[in-house]
């Protein structure tokens, strides 16, 4: 698929530069996809500790913009979260993405700490909450989706995101099922899941990432 060139670059680049542990999106973890909301509002409906935003000069290109910090739900007494890991985790890349001009950031949603169950079956559901703006000239076409590029997809391989107008924002609520049985052999190295917007086979925006760690 010629459409889907600039992904799958960025898919290889990102799994050669990085130390954690990743699998195919379609391999069996084989967990079911996890529900996923899109909402989308002008930028009078934000919260009010919503920055404003500014426009880049790269015309021509889509772009987005995380606009505050995600919040992360926790639904299971064998997940928590490791704080001491700040949500830009751009350097964490070094240059991978400078050959993207529309993916210039990386943001982590969360890095997890999974307790293991001992039940191959079990799981844990972790919910991301978090608000895209749309900084750039051109609307988002109604073909936009939030794609897994690398990484387990924890139960989410895409979402439809549709249209959104320069200089709205889309509120995307993630649900994501952490396997409690991990085959993970060092406690100390985590899984790194990545996921990013594209249109037309082009990503733009940040990268969002999860990444689990089992202990």
């Amino acid at each position: 698929d010629e459409s889907g060139g600039s992904s799958s670059r960025l898919l290889a680049d990102i799994s050669q530069s990085t130390s954690a542990d990743s699998t195919d999106p379609s391999d069996a973890l084989s967990l079911n996809a996890a529900l996923g909301h899109v909402s989308t509002s002008s930028l009078a409906s934000l919260p009010q500790d919503v920055g404003d935003l500014t426009r880049p000069q790269d015309l021509g290109l889509m772009s987005a913009v995380v606009l505050s910090e995600s919040h992360l739900e926790l639904h299971h007494t064998a997940l928590s979260e490791d704080a001491s890991f700040p949500r830009d985790a751009t350097a964490d890349l070094g240059s991978v993405l400078d050959p993207f001009p529309g993916v210039h950031t990386a943001y982590r949603l969360g890095r997890l700490v999974a307790r293991r169950t001992g039940s191959a079956e079990e799981h844990g559901v972790a919910i991301a909450q978090v608000f895209l703006g749309n900084d750039g000239l051109d609307m988002w076409p109604s073909s936009t989706m939030l794609r897994l590029i690398s990484g387990s997809d924890l139960g989410l391989i895409e979402l439809s995101v549709g249209e959104v107008q320069s200089g709205a924002h889309v509120e995307l609520t993630l649900q994501f099922k952490v396997p409690l049985a991990s085959d993970v052999e060092d406690a100390e190295d985590s899984v790194r899941s990545a996921w990013v917007l594209e249109a037309s086979g082009e990503p733009f925006g940040p990268l969002l990432l999860v990444e689990v760690r089992w202990v």
